[in-house]
């Protein structure tokens, strides 16, 4: 996106608006109405060259693969489209958490100033 994300400011002190618009948790009648404010340029799936579902199976090349470094393309739709903050999702992981550790980060492009 090319807004400020919202934060807690934009809630005062409204506990439950905060949750509705950040969870989709029924008992807070959660509506997950962040992810209006944010447009998906990709979905990237990590799958290692054996097929491994769980990291205990991994194989030796499939560990040198992943030192190696994983490239993820976005969506070419907005190849020319500047954005000004990336939010980062992780659904699922070989760790079965939703927590994922990310060592570098390289982006290609053009600094745009407005």
């Amino acid at each position: 996106t090319n807004k400020t994300p919202k934060g807690p400011a934009d809630f005062g002190n409204d506990k439950m608006a905060s949750l509705s618009y950040w969870t989709n948790w029924v008992e807070v009648g959660g509506t997950d109405a962040w992810k209006n404010d944010w447009i998906q340029i990709g979905e990237c799936l990590v799958i290692p060259p054996s097929g491994a579902t769980e990291q205990f199976q991994w194989t030796s090349q499939d560990i040198a693969w992943a030192q190696s470094g994983i490239e993820f393309d976005f969506d070419p739709n907005y190849s020319n489209t500047p954005f000004r903050y990336l939010r980062i999702i992780c659904y699922d992981n070989i760790k079965k958490t939703e927590l994922v550790h990310f060592a570098e980060w390289e982006f290609y492009g053009s600094v745009v100033n407005k």
